[in-house]
Order: C-alpha cells, then structure tokens, then sequence
C-alpha cells in the first residue's frame, strides 16, 4: 500500500522517514545531517534529529507525502512522546498526505487517523522453516 501510494503522488517530492532503520543512520548523509534524494523519494534515516526534522519537513510545501516508516515501533518503545506525535500529524497542512507505518499503534494515534488498515497473517513462509532473509525481513 505504501509505495502504490507513492506512486500515486506524481508531481510531489515524497519524504521516507524511517524510525526503525539503524543501519540508515549510520550513512555519510545521516551523519551530515542531510536527506538522500533519488527522484523525488527524500530520505531521512533515525537518528537524534529524525523527529524534528521529519515534523519540520512536514511544513515543506514541495512534499505531497510523508512516509513515517514503522512510526508505530518508535512509539511502542517510547523513543518519540506520543503527545507531540499526535499534534504534529494533526497540525499539518490539508494537502499533505501522511502514511504511518508499524504494528500495534496506539489508540490515540488510530483515533487520529483518517484511515486505518491492519494486515493480518495468511500464509507465512516462516511456518515452512525459511529463516529470515537480507532484503526481505531485514
């Protein structure tokens, strides 16, 4: 859904915030405190600056969306106070378009949201005995 989404919003920058990604904030651009731009998909990988900046880059009119990957992780283990979370997402323009991602969100950000989807287990290759896989689950 997420990146079917992205597509959709042709003619926007569209910011990927990720909260959960270490290994992304350990990249030259991270550590300089800049986004990775590939056409049109920012980047911004966790670190001590992500919340700020992803709240900030919210404002950016050139964004169309804001990706807010695994958001619902951050928030689980209370890195991100739920409270400003809340009034950042509520706060932002009309126009924008604001996709959290993660499981088990808390009740005030689904009462928050606009839309809410949950996805829940069919078939997973797991039961098969597969172990996770670079690229896949990690």
């Amino acid at each position: 859904m997420t990146f079917g989404r992205f597509k959709r919003t042709l003619g926007a920058a569209v910011l990927l915030a990720t909260f959960v990604w270490p290994a992304f904030s350990a990249t030259p651009a991270a550590a300089n405190r800049s986004l990775i731009g590939i056409d049109g998909l920012y980047l911004l990988g966790f670190g001590p600056r992500s919340p700020d900046a992803a709240r900030d880059l919210m404002a950016d009119a050139s964004f169309g969306l804001v990706i807010l990957d695994e958001l619902n992780i951050a928030l689980r283990y209370d890195y991100l106070e739920l409270a400003a979370v809340v009034a950042a997402l509520g706060a932002r323009r009309p126009s924008l378009h604001v996709v959290v991602t993660g499981r088990n969100a808390k009740p005030e950000l689904l009462a928050a949201a606009d839309l809410v989807t949950e996805m829940t287990l069919v078939k997973h290759h797991f039961a098969a005995g597969v172990k996770a896989q670079p690229g896949i689950e990690f």
